[in-house]
Protein backbone atom coordinates (compact mmCIF):
# COMPACT_ATOMS: atom_id res chain seq x y z
CA UNK A 1 0.00 0.00 0.00
CA UNK A 2 1.39 3.35 -1.02
CA UNK A 3 1.09 5.76 1.92
CA UNK A 4 2.61 9.21 2.39
CA UNK A 5 2.51 11.00 5.74
CA UNK A 6 3.34 14.62 6.54
CA UNK A 7 3.02 17.07 9.42
CA UNK A 8 2.24 20.53 8.10
CA UNK A 9 1.83 23.92 9.73
CA UNK A 10 -1.69 25.10 10.53
CA UNK A 11 -3.14 26.72 7.37
CA UNK A 12 -4.66 30.17 7.08
CA UNK A 13 -8.39 30.34 6.53
CA UNK A 14 -9.47 30.32 2.91
CA UNK A 15 -10.59 33.91 3.53
CA UNK A 16 -6.93 34.83 4.12
CA UNK A 17 -5.36 32.48 1.57
CA UNK A 18 -6.85 34.23 -1.49
CA UNK A 19 -7.23 37.92 -2.28
CA UNK A 20 -9.12 39.71 -4.99
CA UNK A 21 -8.30 42.97 -6.68
CA UNK A 22 -10.13 45.01 -9.26
CA UNK A 23 -8.49 46.24 -12.45
CA UNK A 24 -10.13 49.50 -13.49
CA UNK A 25 -8.31 49.41 -16.81
CA UNK A 26 -9.60 45.94 -17.74
CA UNK A 27 -12.78 46.14 -15.65
CA UNK A 28 -12.13 42.71 -14.17
CA UNK A 29 -11.70 41.18 -10.77
CA UNK A 30 -8.53 39.14 -10.39
CA UNK A 31 -8.16 36.48 -7.71
CA UNK A 32 -4.69 35.40 -6.62
CA UNK A 33 -2.92 34.08 -3.56
CA UNK A 34 -2.38 36.62 -0.81
CA UNK A 35 0.92 37.16 0.97
CA UNK A 36 -0.25 34.81 3.72
CA UNK A 37 -1.24 32.28 1.07
CA UNK A 38 2.14 32.47 -0.68
CA UNK A 39 3.97 32.20 2.65
CA UNK A 40 1.89 29.16 3.63
CA UNK A 41 2.46 27.46 0.25
CA UNK A 42 6.22 28.02 0.70
CA UNK A 43 6.06 26.57 4.24
CA UNK A 44 4.22 23.47 2.98
CA UNK A 45 6.75 23.02 0.19
CA UNK A 46 9.63 23.30 2.69
CA UNK A 47 7.94 20.82 5.06
CA UNK A 48 7.37 18.34 2.22
CA UNK A 49 11.00 18.59 1.11
CA UNK A 50 12.23 18.26 4.69
CA UNK A 51 10.05 15.26 5.57
CA UNK A 52 9.95 13.40 2.23
CA UNK A 53 13.28 14.31 0.67
CA UNK A 54 11.50 15.26 -2.50
CA UNK A 55 7.77 15.43 -3.20
CA UNK A 56 6.48 12.07 -4.47
CA UNK A 57 4.08 13.51 -7.13
CA UNK A 58 1.50 10.82 -6.39
CA UNK A 59 -0.52 9.55 -9.35
CA UNK A 60 -4.02 8.16 -9.65
CA UNK A 61 -7.02 8.52 -7.34
CA UNK A 62 -6.10 9.42 -3.77
CA UNK A 63 -7.56 9.27 -0.28
CA UNK A 64 -6.49 12.07 2.06
CA UNK A 65 -6.96 11.99 5.82
CA UNK A 66 -6.37 15.24 7.71
CA UNK A 67 -6.01 15.38 11.50
CA UNK A 68 -6.26 19.05 12.47
CA UNK A 69 -4.83 20.32 15.74
CA UNK A 70 -6.03 23.89 16.31
CA UNK A 71 -3.67 26.60 17.60
CA UNK A 72 -6.27 27.99 20.06
CA UNK A 73 -9.82 27.53 21.29
CA UNK A 74 -11.47 29.89 18.81
CA UNK A 75 -14.54 28.52 17.08
CA UNK A 76 -13.45 27.44 13.58
CA UNK A 77 -14.88 25.65 10.55
CA UNK A 78 -12.83 22.69 9.33
CA UNK A 79 -14.00 23.22 5.76
CA UNK A 80 -12.39 26.69 5.65
CA UNK A 81 -8.97 25.06 6.09
CA UNK A 82 -9.42 22.41 3.45
CA UNK A 83 -8.98 24.32 0.16
CA UNK A 84 -5.89 26.25 1.28
CA UNK A 85 -4.22 23.07 2.50
CA UNK A 86 -5.07 21.05 -0.63
CA UNK A 87 -3.88 23.81 -2.98
CA UNK A 88 -0.63 24.17 -1.02
CA UNK A 89 0.02 20.41 -1.26
CA UNK A 90 -0.52 20.58 -5.02
CA UNK A 91 1.81 23.59 -5.27
CA UNK A 92 4.43 21.65 -3.29
CA UNK A 93 4.30 18.82 -5.84
CA UNK A 94 2.88 16.13 -3.56
CA UNK A 95 0.26 15.36 -6.23
CA UNK A 96 -0.40 16.76 -9.69
CA UNK A 97 -3.92 18.08 -9.24
CA UNK A 98 -6.34 18.21 -6.35
CA UNK A 99 -8.99 16.61 -8.57
CA UNK A 100 -7.13 13.34 -7.84
CA UNK A 101 -8.61 13.43 -4.33
CA UNK A 102 -11.58 11.07 -4.42
CA UNK A 103 -11.94 10.35 -0.70
CA UNK A 104 -11.44 13.15 1.85
CA UNK A 105 -11.49 12.69 5.63
CA UNK A 106 -10.95 15.61 7.99
CA UNK A 107 -11.31 15.68 11.75
CA UNK A 108 -10.39 17.88 14.70
CA UNK A 109 -7.87 16.51 17.18
CA UNK A 110 -7.85 19.13 19.91
CA UNK A 111 -5.83 22.26 20.68
CA UNK A 112 -2.04 22.64 20.82
CA UNK A 113 0.09 25.69 20.08
CA UNK A 114 1.08 26.57 17.34
CA UNK A 115 -1.36 24.18 15.64
CA UNK A 116 -0.63 21.71 12.84
CA UNK A 117 -2.20 19.27 10.41
CA UNK A 118 -1.18 15.63 10.12
CA UNK A 119 -1.73 14.50 6.53
CA UNK A 120 -1.95 10.92 5.30
CA UNK A 121 -2.27 10.29 1.54
CA UNK A 122 -3.04 6.84 0.14
CA UNK A 123 -3.25 5.74 -3.48
CA UNK A 124 -6.70 4.20 -3.91
CA UNK A 125 -5.59 1.64 -6.50
CA UNK A 126 -3.60 -0.01 -3.72
CA UNK A 127 -6.59 -0.35 -1.39
CA UNK A 128 -8.57 -3.61 -1.68
CA UNK A 129 -11.97 -1.92 -1.32
CA UNK A 130 -11.39 0.30 -4.32
CA UNK A 131 -9.97 -2.52 -6.45
CA UNK A 132 -13.15 -4.53 -5.91
CA UNK A 133 -15.79 -1.81 -6.13
CA UNK A 134 -16.21 -0.27 -9.56
CA UNK A 135 -19.08 1.86 -10.89
CA UNK A 136 -20.04 -0.97 -13.25
CA UNK A 137 -20.16 -3.50 -10.41
CA UNK A 138 -22.21 -1.10 -8.27
CA UNK A 139 -24.71 -0.61 -11.10
CA UNK A 140 -24.98 -4.37 -11.59
CA UNK A 141 -25.54 -4.97 -7.88
CA UNK A 142 -28.12 -2.22 -7.47
CA UNK A 143 -30.03 -2.31 -10.78
CA UNK A 144 -32.75 -4.56 -9.32
CA UNK A 145 -33.09 -2.36 -6.26
CA UNK A 146 -34.22 0.68 -8.26
CA UNK A 147 -36.80 -0.98 -10.51
CA UNK A 148 -40.27 0.52 -10.09
CA UNK A 149 -42.77 -1.78 -8.44
CA UNK A 150 -46.34 -2.04 -9.75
Amino acid sequence: MSRTELRLPYPPSINHYWQSSYSFKRRRIFVCRSRKGKAYAADVEAAALNQLGRPPRLRGPLRITLRVTFPDRLKRDLDNLLKALLDALQHAGVYSDDNQLKDIWIFAAGVEKPGHVDVMLEVLDDLPLFNQVTPKRIREQTKDSFKPTN
